[in-house]
């Protein structure tokens, strides 16, 4: 354990001495004396000696940032603008990865960036790296009904300690660490203090990984408080970063055609910062490579990605992610019973239900309806007997004797009723309240 820098530091769980009162901070030496520089990780970007977050939903290389942060540590760059002002040793807890998925990617990864036998070695040399998948690793854990700093935490700062000059720690992800609930507020600034108190006593940036909530996908401009859960979470550190995909409107405006180019792309943008410049708010466009390598993106939106895109449009955005991982489990369903799997396609109803599963609290019929009318707008999705599917990469799930109906504006074939109600053209039912929509 590193020694508290005037009872100033101490551990989250433990009480301030009575003698801290006596001896404020000395406010005419700070005004004679010129400060030194912040002691930055990355230039205007990451901060040493703090904790910070990483938001984003599943898919949208939260965990290969760190990977790349921590080699950034051994090699002294980042394959994108970033700058890296001095190297650094790095410690990864990564919950969710095996031995493998760490062998994998990390083999892919030197390969990919065509690093030398020397910075292949300084990779060895300068990254400590936990793959903890099915053990419990839990830094908060319950002491009775008060959620307190396990062991586990003491010896992770203990090692780091240990190994010295350690700059970087992330630890992925955040759910896995804690036993709290994260809807809760006073349990997610618990694991705030924890992190942010872990980055002040090793003088190392503290990155935690967290999911975010879906909306964010849509989002014109990414915003603070993206990780799902309570809020306090983000309160609690001293930064945030959101990461996520590129939306169809924005691959619209960068001229991408293909859905899996689309996937390629990920934004990476700071949300909070409290001693970041404007510059480092401004979103970063990476590119993921051949096994997820990230690397700068020479992608350029037109004159029209500033206008805002009608609301209806958006969430359309988000209804075809939904659309498409629904598909992909009705395609695996099909490839296990020896069927088709380009002949996936599900029906309106049940992306219906994705939806307000996603939306909860927040679901709108009136919004729903017009976000299925600016669905069925799209190239890329294919409305057939009130079913969807989507074409990809020139194909769709659908063919074209089953699309004509619908191109036409024919009303879908099939009983008029479901269960005793009247169906409606948005995938719902009569009974549910709504006096504008019309029923048939």
């Amino acid at each position: 354990m590193s020694s508290y820098t005037e009872g100033l530091h101490s551990r989250a769980d433990a009480m301030l001495p009575g003698g801290v009162w006596d001896n404020p901070y000395d406010i005419r030496t700070a005004m004679q004396k010129p400060p030194t520089g912040r002691d930055w990780l990355i230039t205007e970007r990451i901060e040493r000696g703090r904790g910070i977050l990483v938001a984003g939903i599943g898919g949208s290389s939260k965990t290969r940032l760190l990977y790349h942060i921590a080699i950034a540590g051994a090699v002294g760059y980042l394959p994108w603008g970033w700058t890296v002002p001095k190297r650094f040793k790095s410690v990864l807890v990564l919950t969710e990865d095996t031995a493998t998925d760490v062998h994998q990617i990390v083999y892919h990864m030197v390969d990919a960036m065509g690093l030398s036998e020397s910075q292949r070695e300084a990779v060895a040399e300068s990254i400590t790296l936990f793959p903890l998948a099915g053990k419990r690793v839990k830094f908060l854990a319950f002491n009775g009904r008060t959620l307190t700093e396990t062991e586990q935490l003491e010896a992770l700062e203990a090692k780091v300690e240990e190994l010295g000059d350690v700059g970087f720690i992330g630890i992925d992800p955040a759910i896995s660490v804690t036993e709290g609930d994260e809807s809760e507020q006073h349990h997610q600034r618990a694991l705030a203090n924890a992190i942010d108190g872990l980055g002040v006593r090793t003088g190392a940036a503290v990155a935690l990984v967290s999911h975010a909530s879906k909306a964010s996908i849509n989002a014109d401009e990414l915003g603070s408080h993206n990780s799902r859960g309570g809020g306090a979470l983000t309160d609690g550190v001293r930064g945030e970063f959101a990461m996520r995909t590129m939306t169809a409107a924005e691959a619209s405006k960068a001229g991408i055609t293909d859905v899996e180019e689309r996937k390629r792309h990920v934004q990476l943008c700071a949300t909070k910062g409290n001693h970041l410049p404007p510059a480092a708010f401004v979103p970063v466009w990476l590119r993921r490579g051949e096994h997820g390598v990230l690397a700068a993106s020479d992608v350029a939106m037109t004159e029209s990605a500033s206008k805002k895109p009608p609301k209806a449009e958006r969430e359309a955005d988000m209804l075809v992610d939904l659309l498409s991982e629904k598909l992909a489990s009705v395609r695996t369903n099909l490839a296990d019973d020896g069927r088709v799997p380009d002949a996936a396609r599900i029906p309106v109803g049940d992306l219906r239900e994705a939806y307000k599963a996603e939306q909860g609290a927040a679901f709108n019929r009136r919004r729903w309806s017009e976000a299925l009318a600016a669905l069925k707008e799209r190239d890329d999705v294919v409305l057939a007997d009130d079913h969807l599917s989507l074409k990809v990469s020139g194909m769709s799930g659908t063919s074209e004797s089953d699309t004509s109906d619908a191109s036409e504006g024919v009303r879908p074939s099939g009983p008029p009723f479901i269960g005793g109600r009247t169906r409606t053209p948005d995938g719902g039912t009569a009974d549910e309240s709504d006096a504008d929509v019309e029923v048939f």
